[in-house]
This record gives structure tokens, sequence and C-alpha cells, in this order.
């Protein structure tokens, strides 16, 4: 064997060089990542200390569960006011059926009663019955002399009747009510 056979040394130093810049630059990028993943195991670790994965899910079910608390008030709410609505609407429609009546037999002579009443649609008829003719008059004056034209219109009375059975005078009128 001949010494110039085996080389165990380096000759070409650009080659030794370059390997040297390949070594230094793996180990900066060993050690880059080596800083990259503690740094991020430590900020995992303190988002994980800080804010519990259990804690965060408990927040999670309350939220939820206080929204669909607020859903059903809100449905509540919607309800309620288009009940309200509905019901105003209907109060504002309706006629105001105790005015007429507070009308029309607030001076009723005490000899006088109501015999009948009906209203339907949107006409009044009603009778009352005396035994002597002295409140008729008085009544009949008052009944004809009412004038609100937004509760009732168009007062006529209709006549007078004696019923011989029990002598009684039966006084009829017709009206148009709003």
């Amino acid at each position: 064997m001949n010494n110039n056979d085996i080389n165990l040394v380096f000759t070409d130093a650009d080659r030794l060089e370059r390997m040297l810049r390949r070594l230094k630059i793996a180990k900066m990028v060993a050690f880059f990542c080596l800083f990259a993943v503690a740094g991020v195991s430590v900020i995992v670790f303190l988002i994980n200390f800080t804010l519990p994965i259990k804690t965060v899910q408990h927040d999670q079910q309350q939220t939820l569960s206080n929204i669909s608390a607020l859903s059903q008030k809100m449905g509540k709410y919607y309800l309620i006011n288009d009940r309200t609505t509905a019901l105003s609407d209907i109060i504002a429609k309706r006629n105001d059926y105790p005015t007429l009546i507070n009308l029309l037999f607030a001076k009723l002579p005490k000899e006088l009663s109501v015999n009948t009443f009906n209203i339907a649609n949107g006409e009044l008829e009603f009778t009352v019955s005396s035994t002597t003719l002295v409140p008729v008059q008085s009544y009949i004056d008052y009944v004809l002399g009412i004038k609100n034209p937004r509760i009732i219109r168009n007062i006529k009375n209709e006549g007078i009747e004696l019923t011989t059975a029990e002598g009684e005078y039966l006084l009829s009128f017709k009206a148009e009510v709003f």
C-alpha cells in the first residue's frame, strides 16, 4: 500500500469552508426551531393557565342559555304586543253602549219601567211601560230631545199602546246607534 492512496486530511480548503457554513446554518435553524417551539409552548401554557377550557365552555353555555331566555322573552313580548294591538283595535271599533244606556235612562221616571231593550245591526229598539200617562209625556220629551250624533241618531217614537190586561201604557222607540 502506498501512502499516496489514502487521504485522511482534506486538502481542499473551499470544500471544508462550505461544510462548516452548512453546519452553522443547520445549527441556526435548529436553535430557531427550538426557540419557536419553546415560545409556542409557553404561550399555549399561559393561555391554558389564564383561560381554562372548562371556564370557556361554561361561559359559552351560560351565554347560550341567556340568549335562549331572551329569545323566549322576546317571543312573549311580541305575543303580548300583538294581543294588545288587537284589543286596542276591538275597543276602538266597539260601540259605547254604557254611555248610550246612561243617556237614555238617566232621566227615566221611577213610575216607568224598561220592558225590552235590543240593539242589533246598528238599530236600537226599546219599550218602556207605565200605569199612568203623566211620566210618559215627560220621558217622550226627554228622549226626543237627546242630541248626541256620535252615539245615537234619528230617535223615533213608534207609538203608545194600552194593554187592557195589565192596564199599562207601552211606549216604543227606535233609533240608529253608532
